[in-house]
C-alpha cells in the first residue's frame, strides 16, 4: 500500500510524466526544471481529488496536489524541489484593484463622446491617406458607425445599447462575434492597426480588417471577458489589459514631432484611447457593487432630435429596488436619460416599469418648460395606452431630479492637497 503524507494546500508534487505513455520530452521538460523558476500551466482534467493532469509548456503531466482544482483553471507554479520528480507551489493570485482603481486610470484620460466622435470625423479625412488598409477600413466603420439616431425607433434604441460596447466582452465569453457597430470592438481593431506613436509610418501591404474572434485573440486587439476579474486587473496608470489601449501592447510614447502627419496620428490615437476610457468607465460603472445590488447599465447614446442640434444623452438603465412594503419580486426597471431640448433647457426623464405598469416623470429646471411637459401629459397617456401599455403615475416637475444612481465607490475622491 502507498501511504503519502497530505501535502499542504498550495503544493503540487512530486510531478511526474503520463504512467501510460513514458514521453522523453517530459522527462526533459521535469530535469531541466529549476528551484525558484516559475512557469504557467492549465489543469486538463481531475482524475481524482488529489491529482491533476496539467498542460506545462505544451506538453502533459500528473501532479499530485494539496486542493482540488478545477478543469481549465489556470495556475502560476513556482519550483521548490528540482530533478526528476519536482516539486512545484502554487502561487498566490495577485490582488486585484478595486473598482475605484479603474475608475482612477479611466476618468483622466476620457472625453465624452460627443467631443471624440466629432473629432474623429474631423481627423478621419487627414489620417486616411497615412494609414494601411486594415486601418484605412477600421477607420471608415468607426466613422460610418457614428452617426447620431434619427427619430429612432425601439428598435434602433435596443440596437444601441448592445453596439455601445458595453457588452464587448462579456458576448466574446459566450463565443459570439463581434457586431459589426460594436464601437469598443470598432476602436480595438482601429488601435491594433495604427502606426505605433513616435515611430515612422509602417510601409504594411493592405490587409483585411479584423472582424472575427480569432484573429482579434491573435494580436492581443480585445481583453478578456467582462467580469470583475477582466476589468479590474489593469496595471497602474494603464488601459485594460496592462498594455496599450484595452489590451494591446503598450508602445512607448515619443514626443511629437513637428511633421504634421505624425501630429494627425497621435491625435487619433488620443481620440482612439480617450474614448475607450470613456467605455471603460461605463463599464466599471455598471459592475455589481455590495451597496448597490441591482443590475445597472450606463451608456452614451447620440440622437438627433427634431428641430435641434445632435447631442449625445446618458442613458442608465438599472434595477428598481421595491418599495419598503413590497417584495422583491415586485422589483421592476428605471430608465433615466436627459435632453437639453432649445429654448426649453435641460430636461431628464424617469421612466419606471414595475408589475406591470409604466409610470414616467419629467424635470425641467426652466418653469415654462415643466408647464408645457404638464400640459402635454394627457397627450403622452393616450400614446402609451394605444401602445397596449397600463398607465401608472405621470408627472412634469420644476427642478433637479432626485439622484437614483449609486455614489461613487469610497475612496474616489481624495481631497487631501
Amino acid at each position: 500500500m502507498d501511504i503519502r503524507p497530505p501535502l499542504p494546500a498550495d503544493r503540487l508534487g512530486p510531478v511526474t510524466e503520463r504512467p501510460a505513455a513514458v514521453d522523453r520530452a517530459v522527462r526533459e521538460l521535469l530535469s531541466a526544471l529549476k528551484p525558484g523558476q516559475s512557469l504557467p500551466a492549465r489543469v486538463l482534467a481531475v482524475p481524482r481529488a488529489d491529482l491533476a493532469l496539467l498542460l506545462i509548456d505544451g506538453l502533459t503531466v500528473n501532479a499530485r496536489t494539496g486542493r482540488p482544482l478545477l478543469p481549465g483553471q489556470q495556475l502560476t507554479l513556482t519550483v521548490l524541489k528540482a530533478g526528476v520528480a519536482p516539486e512545484l507551489e502554487i502561487r498566490p493570485a495577485a490582488r486585484l484593484p478595486a473598482t475605484q482603481d479603474i475608475l482612477r486610470q479611466a476618468l483622466p484620460r476620457q472625453l465624452p463622446l460627443a467631443d471624440t466622435m466629432t473629432q474623429i470625423g474631423q481627423t478621419a479625412d487627414r489620417a486616411l491617406p497615412l494609414l494601411n488598409g486594415a486601418a484605412r477600413q477600421a477607420l471608415r466603420n468607426l466613422v460610418a458607425r457614428d452617426q447620431p439616431l434619427r427619430e429612432p425607433t425601439a428598435t434602433q434604441l435596443r440596437q444601441a445599447v448592445r453596439d455601445s460596447g458595453l457588452f464587448t466582452e462579456a458576448n466574446l465569453a459566450r463565443g459570439q462575434a463581434p457586431q459589426s457597430g460594436d464601437r469598443k470592438a470598432l476602436l480595438l481593431q482601429l488601435a491594433s492597426a495604427l502606426p505605433a506613436r513616435g515611430g515612422p509610418r509602417p510601409l504594411v501591404a493592405d490587409t483585411p480588417p479584423i472582424t472575427d474572434r480569432a484573429t482579434l485573440a491573435r494580436v492581443d486587439a480585445l481583453p478578456e471577458p467582462l467580469t470583475r476579474s477582466a476589468l479590474l486587473t489593469a496595471a497602474r496608470g494603464m488601459p485594460l489589459g496592462g498594455g496599450g489601449p484595452e489590451g494591446l501592447p503598450s508602445t512607448p510614447v515619443a514626443p511629437v514631432a513637428a511633421d504634421p502627419d505624425a501630429q494627425v496620428l497621435a491625435r487619433l490615437w488620443r481620440l482612439v484611447e480617450a474614448s475607450l476610457a470613456r467605455i471603460q468607465v461605463h463599464q466599471a460603472a455598471s459592475l455589481p457593487r455590495d451597496d448597490a445590488p441591482q443590475q445597472a447599465w450606463q451608456l452614451d447614446v447620440p440622437i438627433a432630435l427634431p428641430g435641434g442640434p445632435t447631442q449625445v444623452i446618458e442613458l442608465r438603465i438599472q434595477g428598481d429596488s421595491p418599495q419598503a412594503e413590497s417584495t422583491a419580486a415586485d422589483a421592476g426597471w428605471l430608465v433615466t436619460v436627459g435632453f437639453v431640448f432649445p429654448g426649453l433647457g435641460p430636461v431628464k426623464a424617469g421612466v419606471r416599469l414595475a408589475e406591470g405598469r409604466i409610470s414616467t416623470s419629467f424635470w425641467c429646471e426652466q418653469d415654462a418648460a415643466a408647464r408645457l411637459f404638464q400640459a402635454h401629459l394627457p397627450r403622452l397617456q393616450s400614446a402609451l395606452e394605444a401602445a397596449g401599455l397600463e398607465v401608472g403615475h405621470l408627472a412634469a416637475n420644476q427642478g433637479l431630479p432626485p439622484d437614483t444612481a449609486p455614489s461613487p465607490p469610497d475612496g474616489l475622491l481624495d481631497e487631501r492637497v
